[in-house]
């Protein structure tokens, strides 16, 4: 059996999808809600065969990772099935891979429920200022745009980018680093595309972070620990620090409910004629922590 469950949106909203979800007893458990298009299933995929391959290796300090993923159009569908995740099927975390107004409602949630959310797509900068304890962004926050806007306008880059279409992205094929260069490869071959978009890159990233942050921590996992188990894991999210996946920097938290602690991607990648055959990356920027604020 699969480790990662699909459930269209309108089956989970039932009673008797939501109590056939519920994974067993020691496992961990999470939610993912994705975006209801194209983008939505090949993230879908990627769900299945990250899962799948950390699950071969052992899972997370022994224990079966298994999620739940289902799609949201809209954001009052998002709510939706974040709810039902939460508070009846009670994962252990949620990952949202959806955009800015689908992603906002879930912030509200996860802060009410008091269960770990992942963003590894959504980047308005209102939703980490919102001070939630329990949300993390791995994509990057525009709040960082004007700053790179003003670099890619500055005479350093004038010439490079002289003729050409910019755009700023938090990852591109050419930028991964040469130790991820495999995984990267082989994720990319599974999925059978040429190449992965942001938003895959962020929601692989999503799952390693995930996974270290738990196999750090002391879950005990039991019918009586969820609360508890749920404060342990968000602490230990808190706690990653320099984590390098596949987009552009590092990524780092901290334990303040603050941007500058739960944006934790703040590498920013300047791209001339992107949507080209020939895209190169002119600069790769770092950014401050309170930069944007």
């Amino acid at each position: 059996m699969s480790s990662v469950l699909h459930i269209p949106a309108s089956a989970l909203l039932s009673r008797v999808a939501a109590s056939g979800a519920a994974a067993k007893l020691g496992d961990i458990h999470v939610g993912a809600v994705l975006p209801a298009d194209e983008q939505g299933a090949m993230l879908g995929r990627l769900l299945t065969v990250e899962v799948e391959r950390i699950n071969a290796a052992g899972g997370i300090g022994g224990r079966v990772l298994r999620v739940t993923a289902t799609t949201a159009g809209r954001s009052d569908q998002a709510l939706q099935v974040a709810t039902r995740l939460a508070f009846e099927t009670k994962v252990l975390a949620l990952i949202s891979a959806s955009d800015d107004a689908a992603a906002s409602p879930l912030v509200d949630i996860a802060t009410r429920a008091q269960v770990p959310l992942l963003l590894s797509s959504a980047q308005a900068a209102r939703l980490t200022a919102k001070g939630s304890a329990w949300v993390f962004r791995l994509a990057l926050s525009d709040r960082f745009t004007p700053t790179l806007q003003q670099r890619a306008a500055s005479p350093a880059l004038a010439e490079q980018i002289r003729g050409g279409t910019i755009s700023f992205a938090s990852y591109h094929a050419t930028a991964v680093r040469p130790a991820q260069r495999a995984a990267w490869r082989n994720l990319r071959d599974a999925l059978n595309v040429a190449d992965l978009t942001p938003g895959a890159a962020q929601l692989a990233d999503a799952l390693q972070v995930l996974r270290l942050a738990a196999r750090k921590t002391k879950l005990r996992l039991a019918a009586d620990s969820l609360k508890a188990d749920r404060t342990l894991l968000r602490d230990g999210l808190a706690r990653i620090s320099d984590f390098k996946g596949l987009t552009a920097g590092t990524i780092s938290f901290c334990t303040a409910p603050s941007p500058q602690c739960r944006d934790g991607l703040r590498t920013g990648l300047i791209i001339k004629d992107a949507a080209t055959p020939n895209p190169r990356v002119i600069e790769r920027v770092k950014l401050g922590a309170s930069t944007g604020i």
